[in-house]
């Protein structure tokens, strides 16, 4: 599931661009900066370009885990050779970031867009960046914040989403487990009882109902070959459970809400649907098709060969020209 994977989204994806400015530059400034979001102070990055600004920036947003700035360093040092200042930061409750240090998972996507947003407000201020370029990169788990951000937030004014689900966080968890087990080599029977019993586990976060029938279900399938794939506990999570807690208020999050009202250029880059087993490749891009049709500023690249994380087993995915052109035609 995109929510729950921790440090799986593009660790090892590179950005190398040349955009902006009809020439390569080398990143000469690091600046430590710390910003405040809803009362907690965070710890960030900037990386400028070398040369006199105001310089477009892009903002790295979080997959789920326990991500600090470094994640995203060497990514941000492309963007910052090739003319793009870009900010890197340690998540709520993270590295340097005060918050939770054992709650970083369970933050809602409300306090996670408003985090990088104070990110965003702080960078349109200052006098090196221009306020009129100002993106966000966001992979996995952020791709879905990022649109939720972007509707909030006007200083925003493009988006790179890397493996994004336009989809429901729970149908991508239906899609994760039921690709999984597939490609494990389990039988369509077999799937079929993993999703049957995945949506009263869900109704039971969605609503607290249903428990007595999930109790039952766990009983009846708990010596299945399939079972331990997907519920790795001795007893069903509890309703109140804080997982449970928190799942209800992603669980039917829809990204596509957000996108419909948004006015800004985006790219979505996707690996291979047969490769990716965290997102429903398929479903994201004809959805985001239907929003192309409708007049959205969208464009979809489908990268062959490479999985979630835009990679395959033997090499990283540089996606220069691509991002290239796309960036140019819109600056």
């Amino acid at each position: 599931m995109c929510v729950s994977r921790q440090n799986q989204v593009i660790n090892k994806f590179i950005f190398c661009i040349v955009l902006f400015l009809p020439f390569n530059f080398i990143a000469s400034a690091q600046e430590e900066i710390n910003f405040t979001s809803r009362g907690v102070s965070l710890s960030g990055t900037l990386m400028q370009p070398k040369g006199t600004g105001p310089f477009p920036v892009v903002i790295f947003m979080h997959g789920s885990g326990a991500e600090e700035r470094s994640n995203s360093k060497s990514r941000a040092k492309e963007f910052a050779k090739n003319g793009i200042a870009a900010f890197i930061y340690d998540k709520r409750g993270v590295g340097k970031s005060e918050g939770n240090k054992n709650f970083y998972q369970y933050y809602s996507f409300d306090t996670l867009a408003m985090d990088a947003g104070a990110a965003v407000d702080m960078l349109a201020k200052r006098p090196e960046i221009n306020p009129a370029k100002i993106g966000l990169v966001a992979a996995s788990q952020s791709g879905w914040v990022a649109p939720l951000l972007a509707s909030l937030n006007k200083n925003i004014s493009f988006m790179i989403i890397i493996s994004g689900s336009v989809s429901t966080p729970g149908e991508d968890n239906l899609f994760e487990r039921s690709a999984r087990l597939k490609n494990e080599g389990f039988l369509a029977t077999e799937i079929d009882e993993v999703e049957k019993m995945h949506f009263v586990d869900q109704e039971v976060s969605r609503s607290g109902e249903k428990m007595d029938e999930f109790q039952k279900m766990w009983d009846l399938y708990k010596n299945s070959k399939w079972f331990k794939r997907v519920y790795l506990s001795d007893e069903p999570t509890p309703v109140n459970s804080k997982y449970r807690q928190w799942y209800k208020t992603i669980l039917d999050f829809n990204p596509v809400t957000y996108l419909k009202e948004l006015a800004i250029p985006v790219l979505w880059l996707y690996g291979d649907a047969e490769l990716d087993r965290f997102c429903p490749v398929h479903l994201s891009v004809q959805r985001l098709n239907e929003l192309i049709n409708a007049g959205k500023d969208y464009k979809v690249v489908q990268i062959p060969g490479a999985d979630h994380s835009l990679t395959n087993k033997s090499k990283d995915f540089v996606l220069e020209n691509t991002v290239f052109e796309w960036l140019k035609s819109k600056f």
